[in-house]
């Protein structure tokens, strides 16, 4: 009888363990889980001061243009600040989609480890991966609407100064009196 107690306590010692090992993966999986979201917000918060930045940097862009239409040289000046600030603001775009795409590389990596260990066990977590991934596609998302956004505004900024410039001067017709008989 000593070899059936001797199976069933290996049998429970190695249900033991692998409970034991799923409430770590669970607990370590719910810490990472929650340095997954402060990494997504620290992203929108940098990515948030762009959204405020850009009409800011272009409607004061646009008034001091307007402000010195006059002045060609003055307003080649702001349209190479606002260039500048343009490439800033790219590069900072880059580094949090660089962010963005280094976090969810980690993610994947995490769900495929949970994935080799048990299918059951990534069942727990399946939902909270979809949250993470579904925020990641959108920030993503939203970075690219930036980018589309602060191109096309240098743009508009490059047609408004070009026609500040080149305009040709505004001719005078001669006055026409219409005789309505």
């Amino acid at each position: 009888g000593l070899d059936i107690f001797l199976d069933s306590a290996e049998k429970d010692y190695k249900l033991y363990l692998k409970k034991f090992a799923f409430e770590n993966i669970k607990t370590r999986f719910k810490d990472e889980r929650t340095k997954y979201f402060e990494s997504i917000e620290k992203n929108i918060d940098a990515i948030n001061k762009q959204v405020v930045a850009f009409p800011l940097t272009f409607s004061a862009s646009i008034f001091a243009s307007y402000q010195v239409k006059e002045k060609p040289i003055i307003l080649f000046f702001i349209l190479a600040a606002y260039c500048f600030y343009s490439v800033i603001a790219w590069m900072i775009l880059n580094v949090s989609s660089g962010n963005l795409i280094a976090l969810k590389g980690e993610v994947e990596k995490e769900e495929a480890t949970i994935k080799k260990i048990d299918d059951n066990l990534f069942e727990d977590f399946r939902e909270d991966f979809q949250k993470v991934f579904h925020k990641l596609k959108e920030i993503t998302r939203l970075i690219g609407v930036l980018r589309f956004a602060l191109a096309f505004l240098f743009l508009l900024f490059l047609g408004f100064v070009w026609y500040q410039t080149f305009k040709l001067p505004e001719t005078i017709l001669p006055e026409t009196i219409f005789v309505i008989s």
